[in-house]
């Protein structure tokens, strides 16, 4: 539904662009063998960036980020010599764009929750760039009228248009250094291979130059911003980030919670995140320290918790893009380990950031674990599952499922432990234990069948078993020589096998 709307506002900038000036509305020979028209040029290079590939390369890299130098280009390239035409195209647009009522959804990017839609922030900004702010302007208030509305989504985008916290990638900011770079790459010129490329748009379209070029001591061009508009803008933005997203959280927004901690794919190692008496975080941010620094870290992991639940339905994100599909599972892992972290105190009794209700913790285990497909479930997240299972399940296979989660488990159970047979603090020490006779014995079992266990079948996790866990955890990392002693691993596999089917959402 959302690409439809996309469409649909083209098209009336493109009408707009027809009624402006007819001359130069035409097919366009590209410098491959397809024929594009100008509503298939938008299709490519606004609307479906995903598309962008094999049609990119027939322009210079610098100006994709600029849609309307894009299109001028692409006019120029097709033997299109009506400067007119050409200087009225970005006024045109402008001009349809502040007629179309922008649907809500339609606001916001389809590759991650709460994000500003870059297509259209690339053209508001270009457009800005050449002379015309309202469309921006129209953008920003669209954000603020959502955010008043209730709805946490207008405050995240603002909130990540500021920069809030390290997360820089979507900010404005660092949009506009993208757009100003492309400027610069040809000096504010049509970078083409072709004839065209010395004509400039500030000198042979009028359009204003906002920013200067500058050659640093190691002899770097870089462009700096020094329209007095835009700057106000993104200092605003910059200086509302955190109390946006302040905001969005007290509406119960997840999504707010993973942007403090940052970008997912940047933390995804960090939360398999190691406590303080295990040893030290493995990333960049303190995960722990930010949750722990939440007025109320149980509201916080209950309202992450509920967008992992939407997440995990089977067909919740079906018509999402794989960025954004990709995106919940990394929530998802976050939220499994979390509360795995807190509820269980897995390394050791470190807190429990204010969680004290079991049931609500493995939920979220649970919630997590089952909005993962094609990740894997790591060792952390298994071994909250299996304990989860065991203690509350009646399904009549349970320590069989929990064996399984708990194998999944055995690298984990190895890596955190300074000996596998350590002593009173090793990780193997604090947790294996906790366990019941009727789980080991379907651990020995497997460990059994595969050779890794010779002693008896009886229930206790002696020295024997410490052994087997210690042979047998290399083997699970081989993903064809042992299939079946620590697999299915990631979480589509594991959703469909019969042991494991009743646990999941």
């Amino acid at each position: 539904m959302k690409s439809i709307f996309i469409q649909a506002l083209f098209s009336l900038f493109l009408g707009g662009v027809a009624a402006a000036q007819g001359t130069c509305i035409h097919h366009i020979e590209s410098f491959s063998d397809r024929t594009y028209t100008v509503e298939q040029w938008v299709n490519k290079k606004v609307i479906k960036p995903s598309s962008r590939g094999r049609f990119d390369r027939v322009f210079n890299e610098g100006s994709y980020r600029i849609p309307i130098l894009s299109a001028m280009e692409l006019f120029l390239l097709s033997g299109c010599n009506d400067d007119e035409f050409l200087k009225s195209l970005p006024s045109a647009v402008a001009e349809e764009f502040l007629k179309f009522d922008i649907p809500d959804d339609v606001m916001f990017s389809i590759a991650a929750p709460g994000r500003a839609n870059t297509d259209i922030m690339y053209l508001t900004l270009s457009l800005h760039l050449l002379g015309y702010p309202k469309p921006l302007e129209r953008q920003l208030e669209k954000f603020r009228e959502i955010r008043d509305g209730g709805d946490p989504r207008g405050a995240t985008a603002l909130a990540i248009l500021g920069g809030v916290g390290d997360l820089q990638m979507d900010s404005l900011k660092t949009t506009l250094d993208e757009i100003l770079t492309s400027f610069v790459t040809s000096d504010g010129k049509l970078s083409t291979e072709t004839n065209y490329s010395k004509i400039s748009l500030h000198t042979t379209y009028g359009f204003p130059k906002k920013y200067e070029v500058r050659t640093d001591e190691y002899g770097y061009v870089a462009a700096e911003l020094v329209d007095p508009d835009l700057l106000e803008i993104s200092d605003a933005l910059a200086a509302t980030a955190d109390a946006n997203l302040s905001a969005a959280m007290e509406l119960g927004y997840g999504p707010a919670y993973m942007y403090k901690f940052g970008d997912a794919p940047n933390i995804v190692n960090v939360c398999g995140l190691m406590a303080p008496d295990i040893g030290s975080n493995r990333g960049r941010i303190d995960v722990r320290a930010e949750f722990t620094g939440f007025p109320n870290p149980r509201k916080a992991l209950l309202d992450m918790g509920k967008f992992v639940e939407v997440s995990a339905a089977p067909n919740w994100n079906a018509d999402k893009s794989p960025g954004f599909r990709r995106y919940t599972q990394y929530f998802a892992l976050i939220v499994a380990n979390i509360a795995s972290d807190c509820a269980y105190a897995l390394h050791g009794d470190h807190g429990s950031y204010g969680v004290v209700d079991n049931e609500f913790a493995e939920k979220m285990i649970l919630l997590g674990a089952s909005a993962l497909r094609n990740f894997s479930i790591d060792g952390r997240i298994a071994m909250g599952t299996a304990w989860v299972i065991e203690k509350n399940s009646n399904e009549d296979d349970k320590h069989y499922a929990a064996a399984r989660f708990f194998l999944m488990a055995a690298p984990f159970l190895a890596d955190l432990g300074e000996d596998i047979g350590g002593g009173d603090n090793s990780f193997y020490s604090k947790w294996v234990p906790r366990f019941s006779p009727q789980t080991i014995i379907e651990v020995q079992k497997i460990l059994s069948e595969y050779g890794f266990y010779t002693s008896g079948i009886d229930g206790v996790p002696g020295p024997a078993f410490r052994r087997a866990i210690k042979a047998a955890r290399g083997k699970c990392r081989l993903p064809n020589e042992f299939p079946n002693l620590c697999l299915p691993k990631i979480g589509s596999d594991v959703r469909r096998a019969s042991w494991a089917r009743p646990y999941f959402f």
